[in-house]
Formats: structure tokens, C-alpha cells, sequence
């Protein structure tokens, strides 16, 4: 994965929640306005995610695109939430985009779906991802 500079409505809304003193929250971040246009910061998160990765699942390698991905969290937010670390949920480094986009989650038994809120011991953000893994 080629770690890009985070998308401009991530960057807006971070400040926007900073300036009114409102938590970094993924669940809670909605729209922003780029370049005098209404954006939803979660879609935007997932195009610059997908272009990052070279259209790629994450997970499974599937060819993917933003209406077949969903942000896929590599600290589940439930977990940041637990431990008390909400703005982990709006860190860029902490996403990725993963098949299968929300209309099939739940239909598929492996990649994203089958992870739930399981640690991972590798994650594809790790530098050393690809030589820690070997394919027969």
C-alpha cells in the first residue's frame, strides 16, 4: 500500500472537530464542504484509500472499487473506543479499503467479514507485509 497524503475532507473535518471541540470520531464525522462542494468524509477516505492501494482489497487482493470496498479499520473502532483512544477511528493509517462494499457485509465468509474485531498480527500497512508472507 503506497501511504498518501490523507484526503483534503479528512484533513477539513479533523479541523473542523478540533476547532468546535467535537471528538475524532469516524462514526460521527458526516460531510464537509472541498472545494465548495458537500462531501461525505468517509467516502473520500475510501476513494484515496482505493487509489492507494491500486485498487486492491487489503485483505483478499480482490479487485475493488469504492461501490465494492468499505473502510475496513485495522484497530476495530470498537477497540480504540474501548481502550479510550476514539481518534484512532480518524487516523488515515489506521484504514484501508477492503471487499465487500456495505451491501454484502455479512454475505461473504472470508476477508473483512470473516475478521470481525479479531487483532492482527500483520497488517498490509506494515512495510514488511510482503516479505513476512509466502504463497504456494
Amino acid at each position: 500500500i503506497h501511504q498518501n497524503n490523507q484526503p483534503e475532507a479528512l484533513i477539513r473535518c479533523k479541523a473542523f472537530r478540533r476547532e468546535n471541540r467535537q471528538p475524532l470520531n469516524y462514526d460521527e464525522v458526516g460531510q464537509v464542504e472541498v472545494g465548495g462542494e458537500m462531501v461525505s468524509v468517509t467516502t473520500e477516505i475510501r476513494k484515496a484509500r482505493c487509489k492507494d492501494q491500486g485498487y486492491i482489497c487489503a485483505y483478499t487482493m480482490l479487485r475493488i472499487d469504492v461501490s465494492s470496498s468499505h473502510n475496513e479499520h485495522l484497530v476495530p473502532r470498537s477497540k480504540s473506543k474501548a481502550s479510550g483512544n476514539i481518534e484512532e477511528t480518524l487516523d488515515y493509517g489506521n484504514i484501508v479499503a477492503c471487499y465487500p462494499g456495505e451491501e454484502k457485509r455479512g454475505g461473504t465468509g472470508f476477508g473483512a467479514t470473516l475478521r470481525g474485531d479479531v487483532d492482527l498480527v500483520l497488517t498490509p500497512m506494515d512495510p514488511a507485509c510482503e516479505v513476512r508472507l509466502k504463497f504456494d
